[in-house]
């Protein structure tokens, strides 16, 4: 294998490490941000019924 082959193998491996690593934490950042959503949603739905309920 030539060190061409050789480096152009490891930078591919090291963009492709890179990439994966960015996906991962982009995805847990979306899935926090759409849990807080949801969960405010809720609270603002629990709050309206049991508003409503007491009136």
């Amino acid at each position: 294998m030539t060190l061409r082959k050789k480096i152009s193998l490891l930078l591919s491996l090291l963009v492709g490490v890179a990439m994966s690593v960015t996906g991962v934490s982009y995805l847990r950042f979306l899935e926090s941000s759409l849990e807080r959503s949801v969960t405010a949603g809720l609270k603002q739905v629990c709050i309206s019924t049991s508003y409503q309920s007491d009136v």
